[in-house]
């Protein structure tokens, strides 16, 4: 029986050789030949970067792999830039996965995953154990949410199980599923927290994430951001109001501004920063961020954008 056709989603920035080297994963029989297609995003695309990426593809091609290059004049964020992917993805297309450029996986294991959700329809986001490639220990697994604001538990089973929500660096999402919601990812959100909000409006439309622990991924996290950067604390505190705070009710809410917002007003003085107090305001207030301020604070010291 011929395996399902798969959607292989990969963003660039600034790390043209990182994610060349992710590619050449794809010549050694990650999954059924004729049976997946490969999509790049390159955010700042330079006429470097394009030569680099068009000259593989048509190497790939040659080979018998589907590439589609998507290049990008600015940086359109994490989340629009797998948006714009899904967009591109085949008719053909049962599952989209979510590929970082630092990630490598085990030989067969995606047809593992693949044949775990075609068992069973209700699945509609997988994720593997991820470790870090240089150190071996857990980077993830089963993410089970704090309701009101404290520390998300990761949590290391021997058996595929339901969870809140998997690491976004390398999952398979159910293109059924979100084209029954209507929506991809929450390009609000630009970076940070797209995973759980994605699998929380999964949940609510009737669908599972999972972990699945027989298939590992390795992870060189941070190929492009830091986690310590300016922009990385704002748009984690920022996005954690979004996707955590706002649905709560009175009660909830109230909860959770006793429980994190001393501990941002800490963080803030420790770091000697008010960025994470800014990114909270700025959740709190609901204001949009635009593409030009992302770019801006891509490429130079962080202003806030209001």
């Amino acid at each position: 029986m011929k395996a399902p056709f798969l959607s292989f989603v990969i963003t660039n920035w600034r790390a043209t050789e990182v994610t060349l080297t992710c590619l050449e994963q794809f010549g050694t029989g990650i999954y059924p030949q004729y049976c997946y297609e490969i999509i790049i995003v390159d955010n700042c695309a330079t006429n470097k970067s394009k030569s680099a990426f068009l000259s593989t593809v048509t190497k790939m091609a040659s080979r018998g792999v589907v590439v589609k290059y998507l290049p990008n004049k600015l940086h359109v964020g994490l989340t629009g830039s797998l948006n714009m992917a899904a967009e591109s993805i085949s008719k053909d297309s049962k599952y989209l996965v979510r590929f970082d450029n630092d990630v490598f996986i085990e030989p067969g294991m995606m047809e593992k995953m693949i044949n775990f959700m075609e068992a069973d329809p209700t699945i509609g986001l997988l994720g593997p154990r991820i470790l870090y490639s240089k150190s071996n220990k857990l980077n993830a697994a089963a993410i089970y949410l704090s309701r009101y604001g404290g520390k998300n538990k990761i949590v290391d089973v021997t058996m595929p199980t339901p969870c809140d929500t998997i690491l976004g660096a390398f999952m398979i999402t159910r293109v059924k599923a979100v084209v029954e919601m209507g929506r991809w990812f929450n390009e609000e959100l630009f970076l940070f927290h797209e995973e759980p909000e994605l699998s929380i409006r999964l949940k609510l439309a009737g669908y599972y994430c999972y972990y699945y622990p027989d298939a590992c991924a390795y992870h060189d996290a941070g190929t492009s951001t830091s986690r310590h950067s300016q922009l990385s604390l704002y748009m984690n505190h920022r996005n954690s109001i979004i996707v955590y705070f706002y649905p709560l009710g009175w009660v909830g809410k109230i909860l959770y501004a006793l429980n994190v917002f001393p501990r941002v007003i800490v963080r803030s003085i420790r770091l000697r920063s008010i960025i994470p107090f800014w990114g909270v305001i700025d959740g709190l207030r609901g204001k949009r961020l635009t593409v030009t301020w992302w770019n801006a604070q891509l490429l130079g010291r962080f202003v806030r954008p209001y």
